[in-house]
């Protein structure tokens, strides 16, 4: 039950009129060290990490960072004439806010999920919306393996007694966990993670997803929820928010529920009834419940706050605090942060909410020009008639197409740059272009001089080591984990054996290939069994094909990562 990542926004007529096409120069509007007046604009709302303000500048943009959400009006105001935005989860961006935004490109939701957006109004002006749906994967998983035990061992009570002054020392109604049942229903990235953490343990473990999804060490698939229902002493919720999910847990599923198990929800407020759940509480049939969302929350510090739930013994309320460590904020921080500079200087669309994927190598000496677009099979060849008819040499192109949307990216001459952005602005499906800094000098999101490219690294080894220390400087400590110096590190990576993993920063690690394999084969292995997104350095930085750049989500899973490239060496034994 875990959301799709393909394009979210709903059909937008080829032929509408009111679709806003308009042209930016990235490489002008983004310029790393450029005084702040001539900077673009990029407000961050609801305290969102300070390592996104960090990437962000380094990109290039004025930021500013506000601690909390603002009010409506306040956000009305705020919007006009920025070309970015960052939010979290308690602010709202419906179409009227969007309209106003008429300057806005590129938004970040620094959290999990968008539900909040409009994504069909951002997705018709053009505007690119990326999230961070596994960053703070781990974290939810503890907070929730956390409360199982506190259920299971009635702790909820007897924390309430010692602070009423009451000694309430005994075994009744507490139990170990080891043995007992977990059911998991949304096996995606949390429930896979908290799946992994409940068996070291001692739990066993049914899930329930409509999706395919592969178990992890022991759990097995439930065939319907009713079964997960009937057999788990505890039932962890790891859900989205799409309609068909609301009320997923009502009366009949609370019923169907054993007998003295208890009921986790870290996913939406609107997936549990909680008037049934406080009936089933109360008559003993549940022996415990732990909310962590609910349909209606505060959006600020301080307001008050009123849930049916409230006074029942051994059930524990948090406030949407799932997600809401340290560790996490950072790496949703420097996820998102990092991926929307891409964006803005390269049409990077990787991980995009409302685009398809597409993130394609750099052409040296040429500026990108990028084509954002309804979703129709003749746009690439009108955009190469387009092209002709206004005298500029079709170039190389990169092309993804979704079932609303798609991104066509061009690596023109500079000095067609102004030609070909004005002849896609002609297409009837362009919804935004856009004129951007050379894709070969953005890479690890490097904004330097316009139109020069990086030249290919002799050694890739080490220049593998120098980009890490270059452009991800808080991450040093841990690159050079076990090596005296930098020499030693480069000396170390050539001569290790493959499978290995190097831990480099938040969001991905580097990994040691063995002999004859291709990061295409650890990345269809990976994707497909553990849901682990995999890159090839080779692609986009001209390094070795020894070598692979693996995006983690959730991120620092690296245990998770280096048993299954294990796994892959046990299996299969001869090379790609």
């Amino acid at each position: 039950m875990t959301r799709s990542r393909a394009t979210a926004a709903p059909a937008v007529p080829l032929t509408s009129p009111s679709a806003r096409a308009s042209t930016h120069h990235a490489d002008r509007d983004v310029e790393e060290g450029a005084p702040t007046g001539h900077r673009p604009r990029a407000p961050l709302l609801e305290g969102v990490h300070p390592g996104a303000v960090d990437v962000l500048e380094r990109g290039g943009f004025a930021v500013t960072a506000h601690p909390g959400a603002l009010s409506r009006q306040e956000l009305l105001q705020a919007v006009r004439g920025v070309q970015l935005l960052g939010i979290r989860s308690s602010t709202r961006l419906d179409r009227r806010v969007l309209e106003a935004a008429t300057g806005l490109r590129d938004v970040g939701a620094f959290c999990i999920g968008t539900d909040r957006i409009d994504l069909r109004a951002a997705t018709e002006a053009g505007v690119v919306v990326f999230d961070a749906p596994h960053a703070n994967g781990r974290s939810v998983a503890e907070l929730a393996l956390a409360e199982i035990t506190a259920l299971t061992r009635r702790r909820p009570v007897r924390n309430a007694a010692a602070h009423a002054g009451v000694r309430d020392k005994s075994a009744a109604g507490s139990h170990e966990v080891r043995g007992r049942c977990l059911g998991v229903v949304g096996y995606g990235a949390i429930g896979g993670q908290l799946s992994v953490l409940a068996e070291a343990l001692g739990m066993s473990v049914l899930f329930h997803d409509v999706a395919d999804r592969a178990p992890l060490g022991r759990a097995r698939r439930c065939a319907d929820l009713q079964e997960l229902l009937a057999r788990a002493d505890a039932v962890s919720l790891h859900v989205d928010g799409r309609a068909a999910n609301t009320a997923l847990i009502g009366e009949a599923e609370l019923a169907a529920m054993k007998t003295g198990s208890v009921l986790l929800n870290l996913s939406r407020g609107a997936v549990v009834d909680l008037r049934a759940l406080h009936r089933h509480l109360l008559s003993g049939h549940l022996a415990g419940a732990a909310l962590d969302v609910f349909p209606d929350e505060p959006h600020a510090v301080g307001e008050a706050f009123t849930s049916p739930l409230q006074g029942v013994d051994n059930v524990l309320l948090t406030p949407h605090v799932g997600g809401s460590t340290q560790e996490a904020q950072r790496e949703i921080g420097l996820f998102v942060a990092d991926r929307l500079v891409r964006c803005v200087r390269t049409g990077t669309t990787s991980s995009s909410v409302n685009l398809p994927d597409l993130h394609p190598p750099a052409t040296a000496g040429t500026t990108r020009v990028q084509l954002l677009h309804r979703a129709h099979p003749d746009v690439p060849d009108q955009a190469d008639a387009a092209l002709r008819g206004a005298g500029v040499p079709v170039p190389a192109r990169a092309h993804a197409r979704g079932t609303d949307t798609g991104s066509l990216l061009l690596d023109v001459d500079p000095a067609h740059r102004e030609a070909a952005a004005c002849a896609l602005r002609t297409l009837p499906a362009a919804l935004r272009v856009d004129a951007r800094a050379s894709p070969a000098r953005a890479a690890w999101g490097h904004p330097g001089p316009a139109d020069q490219p990086d030249p290919i690294p002799e050694d890739p080894v080490s220049a593998v080591v120098g980009m890490l220390e270059e452009h991800w400087p808080a991450h040093r400590d841990s690159l050079h984990r076990g090596a005296r110096d930098r020499d030693d590190m480069v000396a170390h990576l050539r001569e290790v054996p493959g499978p290995t993993v190097f831990p480099t920063s938040a969001n991905f690690v580097l990994v040691k290939l063995p002999a004859g394999w291709g990061g295409a084969r650890v990345r269809d292995h990976l994707i497909a069994e553990l849901g682990v997104h995999v890159r090839e350095c080779g692609n986009e930085l001209g390094l070795s094909s020894d070598f692979a750049r693996l995006v983690v989500r959730p991120a620092g899973d690296v245990d998770r990562l280096l048993a299954g490239l294990h796994d892959v060496a046990e299996r299969t034994h001869r090379p790609a």
